[in-house]
C-alpha cells in the first residue's frame, strides 16, 4: 500500500468548571419578570489553576490548526511529514504541560469547593461537585496520526470491483489534497486581506503583521509535498515584497503606504483565484 501524508486529530477534553444555573434563572424571573431571558451559569470554581489548564488547551489547539490544513469532516487534518517531526515533538510539550497543570489544579481542588461556598452563598451545592476521580478523568490530551493511504489491498478482490474502489479513492485524495492547496491560498489570502486593511487609512498596525506574510512564506515553501510551482512563485513574490519593505516608513510616508496597498489589494486578488 503506498502512503502520501499522513492525517492527525487532536483530542483535549477538560472540566469547564460551570455550570447551568436553574436557581440564578428563577431568580431572574421573579425580581425582574424576565422570562427566557437567557442561560445562566455558575462559576463553580473560580482559580487560577483551572485558567491556566484552559490556557494551555487553546494554544495547543491554535498551534495544532497552524501546522496543519483541513482534510476530512471527522476532525483529521492534513500534516505534512516534512512538519511530522515537530508537530510530535511541539505537542508532547503541550501534552506535558497540560497534565502538569491538571495535577495543579487536582491538588488545589478541595479548596477550591470551600471557596466556592462563600463566593457562591445561596446558590452553592455541593452535589455541582464530581470527587477527585471524577475530575481527573473529564481532563486527557491525545493526538492520533493515521497514515494517508493512495492504493487499496485489492487481494482478495474481484479486478473490477478492485479497478471502481482504486477509482474511487484516488479521486478523493486528488479533492482532499486540493482542499489542502486551497487552504494554503486562503491562509495568505487572509494575513494579506489583514494588512490592506492595516494599510488603507491611517490605522496603526504592528510589526508582526508583515513579518507574520515572510514566516508563512518562508514555512509553506517547506511543504514540497504539496506546494506546486504557481504556489512557490506566489510565496517567492510574498518574501520578495514583504521583507524589502522599510516598516517605520510605512507609519510616515503616506505614498509609500499606498504603493504597498496597492501591492497587496493585487496579490490578495492572485490569492483569491486560487483559493
Amino acid at each position: 500500500m503506498e502512503i502520501v501524508g499522513l492525517m492527525v486529530a487532536l483530542n483535549i477534553s477538560m472540566w469547564m468548571g460551570r455550570k447551568k444555573s436553574k436557581e440564578a434563572e428563577n431568580i431572574v424571573l421573579t425580581h425582574f419578570s424576565a422570562k427566557n431571558a437567557g442561560n445562566f451559569y455558575k462559576k463553580l470554581v473560580d482559580d487560577p489553576s483551572l485558567k491556566e489548564i484552559q490556557k494551555i488547551a487553546g494554544a495547543a489547539r491554535i498551534a495544532h490548526s497552524n501546522m496543519t490544513q483541513p482534510w476530512d469532516d471527522q476532525g483529521y487534518r492534513y500534516l505534512s511529514p516534512v512538519k511530522a517531526l515537530d508537530y510530535i515533538a511541539e505537542m508532547n510539550t503541550y501534552s506535558n504541560e497540560y497534565y502538569d497543570a491538571v495535577s495543579v489544579f487536582l491538588n488545589k481542588y478541595n479548596n477550591c469547593i470551600d471557596e466556592a461556598k462563600t463566593r457562591l452563598g445561596a446558590l452553592f451545592n455541593v452535589k455541582d461537585y464530581p470527587s477527585i476521580e471524577q475530575i481527573k478523568n473529564k481532563f486527557s490530551f491525545s493526538f492520533h496520526t493515521q497514515s494517508i493511504p493512495t492504493q487499496i489491498n485489492n487481494d482478495l478482490l474481484d479486478d473490477t470491483i478492485a479497478a471502481s474502489l482504486q477509482e474511487k479513492l484516488s479521486k478523493e485524495i486528488d479533492d482532499r489534497f486540493n482542499k489542502v492547496k486551497k487552504s494554503l491560498w486562503h491562509n495568505a489570502y487572509e494575513k494579506l486581506s489583514l494588512l490592506r486593511e492595516r494599510l488603507s487609512s491611517a490605522n496603526i498596525f504592528r510589526n508582526s503583521t508583515i513579518e507574520n506574510i515572510v514566516e508563512y512564506a518562508n514555512d509553506i515553501m517547506l511543504l514540497t509535498d504539496i506546494v506546486d510551482d504557481t504556489l512557490v512563485d506566489f510565496l517567492n513574490e510574498l518574501k520578495s515584497v514583504y521583507s524589502a519593505v522599510e516598516i517605520d516608513r510605512l507609519r510616515t510616508d503616506n505614498e509609500y503606504r499606498k504603493k504597498y496597498a496597492e501591492t497587496t489589494s493585487r496579490l490578495m486578488y492572485e490569492a483569491s483565484q486560487n483559493g
